[in-house]
């Protein structure tokens, strides 16, 4: 098992745990839609972070990789910038 998914899962966890204290902190619930577009989110830019690394690394595969990356990733964007904005607006009324 290589290096980059032990360090992967140590960034995930401590990202998570930041971001659920913080959502405590500041009173913030989550309904279950943001919960749904988060984790959707959050599983489509660790597959495009998985596909990336094993095309570069075991397949040589260099432009297949970034390009399938880049485009998973701005996808997985949309999902957490809904549920973001969708929290932001429930918070502010």
């Amino acid at each position: 098992m290589d290096a980059i998914y032990f360090f992967l899962t140590i960034a995930l966890a401590v990202g998570l745990t930041m971001l659920f204290t913080w959502f405590k902190k500041n009173n913030i619930t989550l309904k279950w839609n943001e919960w749904v577009l988060g984790i959707l989110g959050l599983l489509l830019a660790l597959f495009a972070i998985q596909h990336t690394y094993a095309s570069a690394t075991y397949e040589f595969e260099y432009t297949s990789a970034w390009i399938m990356g880049v485009i998973v990733l701005l996808l997985a964007v949309v999902p957490l910038l809904f549920a973001a904005r969708s929290v932001r607006r429930r918070v502010d009324k």
